[in-house]
């Protein structure tokens, strides 16, 4: 059966939707459906398909029990929508759904399952009439508020280690590069050393504080709800991790596209944000730029190999932005952490 088809009987059988049309936001690892109802506020429905039914833990129970703890501790994050018998989750056949409200339009909207951007939009414009400080302030504010959430834990709310944690991504990043069977170009050699020497020295951050992290805080993740508000969305790699990888992933993006050096307005807005609820410790900023470039690194590591085809086509597009500018973020961390000690100093004595 056709997967819109099969969303639709079960918001009809299962929750009260009353009038409403389907419109795909994504369809990588499972089909996410923006559901636009006639009467009532949006909602999101999550479709996992092909979950045994034997299978213990699932995508859709661990979100569904993420967010529920979020919404236990006030964080502002989407809600688990139970149906009409108070269930979290449908299971239907082999698929799993998960509803969840609807916060708003995405600041980026892109393709999860290309990394291409929908309608040719520019990732530094489509940010519906925002600036781009107030979404780094309003990012920045979400990350330190919870990094800040209390870590003890009530029976039924631990929480799992995050997703793509340092040692295991860059343990993958090393054995990819070491797995490249063509020659290399010449003029990438140098290149290739420099990657995989710094694969083998980034940080793991095993010693820097641990909090709940989001784990992939990007432009694609955020939303702006109807009143202005910044909101982060896509929680499934979220769990316990080091607080400092976090705010490296938001830092890297302050190198825009269209700008030869970091925006220190961008990385300021960030750091004043995150001051709100929570400052770096002497650890993190020790390992700062590490964290700024950590995923950009792995991401350079994972497509050295495409990058490296004599046929390769130096315009396309990876996860948004050419190979090139992804090397520009990686060269500019230093940079950028410079920038973000100073506001972090600077913002501290306000």
């Amino acid at each position: 059966m056709d997967i819109k088809i099969q969303v639709r009987r079960v918001l009809e059988r299962n929750y009260p939707t009353g009038d409403f049309q389907l419109c795909l936001l994504a369809d990588s690892s499972k089909y996410v459906y923006h559901v636009q109802r006639v009467h009532g506020p949006d909602w999101v429905v999550r479709a996992y398909p092909d979950v045994p039914k034997s299978q213990e833990t699932t995508a859709a129970a661990e979100l569904g029990h993420l967010l529920r703890v979020l919404e236990s501790r006030n964080f502002p994050s989407e809600r688990v929508i139970a149906t009409t018998n108070g269930l979290p989750i449908v299971q239907h056949n082999t698929a799993q759904f998960l509803v969840t409200s609807f916060l708003g339009d995405s600041v980026q909207r892109w393709h999860p399952a290309t990394g291409q951007f929908i309608d040719n939009a520019d990732p530094h414009t489509n940010t519906p009439s925002l600036a781009l400080p107030y979404i780094f302030y309003g990012l920045g504010a979400l990350l330190g508020e919870l990094h800040a959430l209390p870590q003890e834990n009530t029976p039924g709310d631990a929480l799992p280690p995050a997703g793509m944690q340092p040692s295991s991504e860059l343990t993958w990043a090393a054995s990819t590069l070491e797995q490249i069977a063509h020659p290399i170009p010449d003029h990438l050699h140098d290149l290739y050393r420099t990657l995989k020497l710094r694969v083998q020295n980034l940080s793991r951050f095993e010693t820097c504080p641990q909090s709940l992290i989001h784990s992939d805080c990007h432009f694609g993740n955020a939303v702006v709800t109807p009143t202005g508000a910044i909101r982060l969305i896509d929680w499934e790699g979220a769990g316990i991790g080091a607080a400092v990888t976090d705010l490296g992933s938001l830092l890297s993006l302050c190198l825009l596209p269209t700008q030869d050096e970091p925006d220190d307005t961008c990385i300021r807005a960030v750091v004043r944000g995150y001051l709100q609820y929570r400052t770096l410790s002497a650890v993190e900023q020790a390992v700062l730029m590490d964290a700024i470039q950590l995923r950009t690194l792995v991401l350079l590591a994972a497509c050295f190999d495409q990058r490296s085809q004599v046929q390769y086509d130096e315009t396309e597009l990876l996860y948004g932005q050419t190979y090139d500018q992804w090397r520009r973020c990686y060269q500019s961390a230093q940079q950028i952490a410079n920038h973000a000690r100073r506001a972090f100093s600077d913002l501290s004595d306000q």
